[in-house]
């Protein structure tokens, strides 16, 4: 079993509460809005348990339990929740995640993960455990990012700056690249029929050439 204190692997644990939910509320909707209303990619039909690991404000659980009344909703994040009213079918649970997990193997038909694995220190073990988690037949749904690419190169001060935020993570056993690293990952638990992963360039310039990412997005990721 992985013990751990809460909080001092995640980037933001130091800021005011209110800002960061502020931020995660703000980040939610530019995401959504990204993929065009869209609760998730995945194409889910009618699932009856969902979870959603780091859960942060709830936005995203609240939008699962909206859009799936019958389903049971379980948010989990190591913050209180904020005091907000929420669907009746959504319930929420404090819980420090690189703790032993307290739900029974094969409980949920959809596992959520949300710029969570950019937080969790040694991903690949951290997947294996939480696939023991999904139902036959169910939806691990990971979406995360990876430290900043410059297509065009970078000069000398945002290469020491790469490698000093490389170093502070790898110091702490997390993965600068989580988001090219998940596919690798799920198909190493052996666990999966089907895999499916894309990968999406998020230009953070308020004029990108490619895609447009919205800047509720851009500023709050």
């Amino acid at each position: 079993m992985h013990q751990a204190e809460i909080g001092p692997s995640y980037m933001f644990s130091g800021n005011k509460l209110g800002e960061e939910w502020h931020r995660l509320t703000a980040q939610n909707e530019g995401f959504k809005n990204y993929l065009n209303g869209k609760l998730t990619l995945a194409p889910l039909e009618n699932p009856r348990s969902i979870i959603d690991m780091g859960a942060g404000t709830g936005a995203w659980a609240a939008d699962a339990a909206t859009i799936y009344p019958e389903a049971e909703v379980l948010a989990v994040d190591m913050s209180p929740f904020p005091d907000r009213n929420f669907p009746s079918n959504l319930k929420y649970q404090q819980f420090n995640l690189l703790d032993e997990f307290p739900w029974r193997n094969e409980s949920f038909d959809v596992i959520h993960m949300r710029f969570l694995m950019y937080h969790i220190p040694y991903g690949a073990k951290f997947i294996a455990r939480v696939v023991q988690l999904l139902k036959p037949g169910g939806f691990l749904i990971i979406e995360d990012s990876c430290l900043l690419r410059y297509p065009d190169g970078i000069g000398p001060a945002q290469q020491k700056q790469n490698e000093i935020s490389i170093a502070f993570l790898h110091s702490r056993g997390l993965d600068p690249y989580i988001g090219s690293h998940l596919e690798e990952f799920m198909q190493a638990t052996g666990a999966f029929e089907v895999i499916s992963a894309r990968m999406e360039p998020l230009c953070l310039n308020p004029l990108p050439t490619g895609k447009f990412t919205p800047s509720s997005f851009r500023c709050h990721l």
